[in-house]
């Protein structure tokens, strides 16, 4: 009788621990669901916190574009800009390693607004060289060119003159006349206009090439300081 009773006993606690068990595997995936929605729930708050700020900064855009808008070209009237741009008297051949020579070309450039004051303004420059003595398909020497973002280390600032002063090498294929065509461009950055400026100046070319003339007609290159 005692073993039947035990018998019964231990039959209800299997019984009993396999209800327990089936009841806590629900309780630990509702568990780990609720972590994974609050997970989602500080995602989905990141991401409106994002969204709150790109539309502010739409509307900061917006505003400004607004506001160019209605000032039109009007604005370019009352803002200082370059009109034109002259080269400086100064403009000239420079020597290099060799003293009895010239090495390239020394340009001074001034941005000049509408009244005829000097800008230290921001463009793209590029110095073109040419020898117009030369047949016409060896005129153009080469180019230098200068991005405006390294414009600073290229402005002089003096009691006779405020310029910028660009040294622009020979290229592989020197002048070999005396007169070198220097043309400039530049981009201005405030309104886009394209300016320009020419002038030629005085050389000494190399010796050698000078007595023996062009060599044929290699192409010109484009250098880059």
């Amino acid at each position: 009788m005692i073993v039947k009773r035990f018998a019964q006993l231990v039959a209800c606690l299997l019984a009993l621990a396999g209800l327990l068990a089936g009841c806590r595997a629900p309780h630990r995936e509702a568990a780990e669901q609720n972590v994974q929605l609050m997970s989602k729930d500080a995602q989905l708050a990141r991401l409106q916190e994002q969204v709150g700020k790109l539309e502010d900064r739409i509307a900061e855009l917006e505003a400004q574009v607004k506001t160019l808008q209605g000032l039109g070209e009007k604005r370019l009237s009352v803002v200082f800009h370059p009109h034109r741009i002259e080269l400086g008297k100064m403009t000239s051949g420079f020597r290099g390693s060799d003293p009895s020579s010239d090495a390239g070309v020394r340009v001074f450039v001034r941005p000049v607004d509408e009244q005829g004051s000097t800008l230290k303004a921001a463009g793209d420059v590029r110095v073109e060289l040419f020898d117009l003595a030369n047949p016409a398909d060896q005129q153009f020497l080469g180019a230098c060119t200068y991005a405006a973002d390294q414009m600073g280390k290229y402005w002089m600032s003096a009691s006779f003159a405020n310029q910028y002063a660009f040294e622009c090498p020979w290229p592989a294929h020197p002048p070999v006349h005396s007169e070198v065509t220097v043309r400039v461009v530049f981009v201005d950055y405030l309104t886009g206009q394209t300016l320009t400026a020419q002038t030629v100046v005085k050389v000494k070319p190399p010796a050698a090439i000078g007595e023996s003339g062009p060599a044929g007609s290699a192409p010109a290159q484009t250098h880059q300081p």
